[in-house]
């Protein structure tokens, strides 16, 4: 798992640092994991605390732009997880064409989309 550090409108966002460097802190790890052999890589914002099941619209954007950024050197199938919001996590999925995706789930959910690519239509 790559956990992507503070993101703009986070309380402990480094705004010196800036997006460059949450792409390069997550870079560093994206390099290790691939090199250290794992199947997947999944990309999580662990680090926006405190979790809220409203994530804004600042956090999701920054969230598909490290993404983007880190596509460049992932080799890998991926997947997002967006603390706290099911439909966060699907939103930047979707945006940013991943392969999988992990979230708390209740009640149902239905779609048609890349997600559901390795399953037989019914």
């Amino acid at each position: 798992m790559v956990h992507f550090q503070d993101f703009p409108t986070d309380p402990k966002y480094d705004a010196n640092g800036g997006i460059k460097k949450i792409v390069n802190m997550a870079r560093e790890d994206l390099v290790a994991l691939q090199n250290g052999g794992v199947d997947g890589i999944l990309f999580g914002n662990e680090f926006s605390i405190p979790y809220t099941k409203q994530v804004n619209g600042t956090v999701i954007a920054a969230f598909a732009e490290v993404i983007e950024e880190l596509k460049k050197d992932l080799n890998l199938p991926f997947g997002i997880t967006c603390a706290s919001s099911a439909k966060a996590t699907f939103d930047i999925a979707g945006a940013t064409n991943a392969d999988f995706v992990r979230a708390h789930y209740h009640g149902a959910n239905v779609g048609n989309n890349r997600f559901y690519k390795n399953t037989k239509k019914i």
